[in-house]
Parts: structure tokens; sequence; C-alpha cells
């Protein structure tokens, strides 16, 4: 189930903190966590998603605790993709076509009317249902 959107921006804004915080430096979820203010699960979490997705990776491991560091690929946040898709639909704005004849309308012929609807392939009457037996005694 997708999470609340609520938590999808604040999620997107710690990830691009994060981002941000490690350019130009190798820094440990410890120190990121200190200098950021959040908990240090809530960094390890956003780490670990940083690092499935490749925008930082392992540099070095001191004494049981690893160093990060930002990576080239570029971190596209919701509002940027919305305003990619928007000036892609600015440029090919579609004009409503003009109809040949503004006048004409199109009127169903009655003379040829609509095929009935087909049967239902359902079977009525007490085949295949716990019925009392009475039921097949109707038609005589």
């Amino acid at each position: 189930m997708a999470a609340n959107l609520r938590f999808q921006i604040e999620g997107e804004q710690n990830r691009l903190a994060i981002l941000n915080h490690l350019k130009g430096k190798e820094l440990s979820a410890h120190d990121m966590a200190f200098s950021l203010g959040m908990s240090k699960q809530k960094v390890e979490n956003y780490l670990r998603s940083l690092l499935r997705s490749g925008h930082i990776v392992n540099f070095k491991t001191v004494k049981n605790r690893f160093f990060y560091k930002r990576t080239n690929k570029p971190f596209y946040t919701m509002a940027m993709k919305d305003a990619q898709i928007d000036e892609f639909y600015d440029e090919s704005v579609d004009e409503v076509p003009i109809p040949v004849n503004p006048h004409a309308r199109v009127i169903r012929l009655l003379s040829k009317p609509l095929d009935p609807p087909p049967k239902s392939k359902r079977r009525s009457g007490g085949y295949g249902t716990m019925q009392s037996g009475m039921g097949l005694f109707d038609g005589i």
C-alpha cells in the first residue's frame, strides 16, 4: 500500500537534505544524524533507500562505521518531475479539431434497430443448487 502523500513529501525532503549535506564530504550515519537533527534510525532508513537507488555509495569502513559518499547521479524530486511534464505539455498544445460542417448532426436510423443483448449463459432452476424437487413439476 502506498504511503501517505505527506510522508512521501517529508521523506523526499529528508533525502534531499542528506544528499545536499554529503556534497563534497564523507560522513557516517551518526555524524549526519547529529548535524541534521534527525534520529539515527531515520537517517539510516533514508541512506538505505539512497544506496539502493545509486545516489550514494559506501566509501569506507572505520571501526564498524560506514562512511558514505555521494555519486554523480541526479536526484529528481516530485516537483521537478511535475515541472518537466508541464514543460512538455506546454510545448505540444493540441488544438481541438474544427469539424468539417459545424451544423451537421448524427441521427440514429430507427429503421435498423440494435440487436437484442445476448441471452444469459447462466442456467436458472434447480440445476447445481440445493432447492426442493418440486420445481421440476412446474411445467406439468
